[in-house]
């Protein structure tokens, strides 16, 4: 019998919270080369299954690196019509990248931060590793779905933008 995919979720920050939405950024370039580098080394080990919630920022740079991979992406979404409100180029971008996922699990009918709350618990009940792209800030959807992670006991790949280093946190 074959056995399950190990199954890597990512939470981090929107572009806001990092550096701003010119992605060609060199800090958004070094999350981008670290998320290559900790995917290619996940698939080194057996079959994996890249779970991400598809926010702008953080999830869609670790869904297109799982993309460009090759890789299993599964998108996590908190509520239909998320992108709803994103402009008409990142709506189109997210929804190239939703075609690509070999599964899309919505999580909440009910659109606001407690789908993303919900979205964020999901991820992190499904998955056996969780990367995380955290600055520090002890607010916000990152820092919390980062706490129910260790409290759930999942190791925790910590990329940390500020400093450049990525940590083992078990």
């Amino acid at each position: 019998m074959d056995a399950s995919p190990l199954r890597i979720a990512v939470t981090g920050h929107r572009p806001g919270d990092l550096f701003g939405y010119d992605f060609s950024h060199p800090g958004w370039q070094w999350v981008r080369a670290e998320i290559r580098r900790i995917v290619a080394e996940f698939l080194a080990l057996g079959p994996c299954e890249f779970v991400s919630g598809m926010a702008i920022g953080v999830d869609q740079v670790f869904a297109e690196e799982v993309v460009a991979s090759g890789a299993a992406l599964a998108a996590y979404v908190p509520f239909e019509g998320q992108q709803s409100r994103w402009p008409t180029a990142s709506q189109a971008h997210y929804e190239r990248l939703l075609r690509r996922a070999c599964r899309v699990r919505t999580v909440s009918r009910i659109p606001g931060v407690e789908a993303f709350h919900k979205r964020n618990r999901a991820m992190v009940e499904d998955c056996d590793v969780v990367v995380a792209v955290w600055n520090g800030k002890q607010a916000g959807g990152t820092h919390h779905c980062l706490t129910a992670a260790l409290e759930a006991g999942r190791p925790v790949v910590w990329l940390d933008p500020e400093a450049r280093q990525s940590v083992l946190v078990a």
